[in-house]
């Protein structure tokens, strides 16, 4: 028989036994496998998952009933939807500050998110959009296509009164 050298290897049970060195070294080298297989692998998994649920998120279609607003015409009514427009929805902050649209994020890896231009004019929805489509947008987050708008912050206006989502919507439509 050859001479072995030995080792002190902890078992299951917390008892230390004497293993070959090379029984050692194997399993060493098993475990720095799996360390790095979680170290690899989990963020991976993780950022699969994310994609996963946020592509059913952006995916799903909502059936939002239509509120049936009547949009006002007066001075008061356009220069409050103003105000709340700049103010209390933050359209701004995406949108440009004139409305007009603006490229809010664009990564190479992460994809390119630009915010439409809002304004009646050329190029803008304002026009083509119906009170209906404007209150879904407003107030849910949502398209007219029934699916979510990426960073509208329909939780701040979700509860906005009829007078108020009107008003809004008379302004965008100026």
């Amino acid at each position: 028989m050859k001479n072995q050298q030995f080792d002190l290897e902890g078992n299951d049970d917390g008892h230390f036994v004497l293993a070959p060195v090379h029984c050692v070294e194997e399993r060493m080298s098993h475990k720095a496998k799996f360390i790095l297989a979680i170290l690899l692998g989990g963020p991976l998994a993780l950022a699969l998952l994310v994609y996963v649920v946020s592509e059913i998120q952006l995916k799903r279609v909502y059936a939002i009933p239509d509120a049936n607003l009547v949009i006002p015409d007066d001075e008061a009514s356009l220069e409050r939807g103003r105000h709340l427009v700049e103010t209390v929805g933050g359209c701004a902050d995406c949108h440009g500050y004139a409305l007009g649209g603006r490229l809010d994020f664009d990564d190479p890896f992460m994809g390119t998110l630009a915010a439409p231009n809002l304004t009646p004019g050329e190029g803008g929805v304002g026009s083509s959009y119906t009170p209906a489509d404007w209150e879904r947008s407003i107030r849910h987050g949502v398209g007219r296509d029934g699916k979510a708008l990426v960073g509208v912050s329909a939780v701040t206006l979700h509860n906005l009164s009829d007078a108020d989502t009107a008003a809004m919507i008379a302004y965008l439509q100026s």
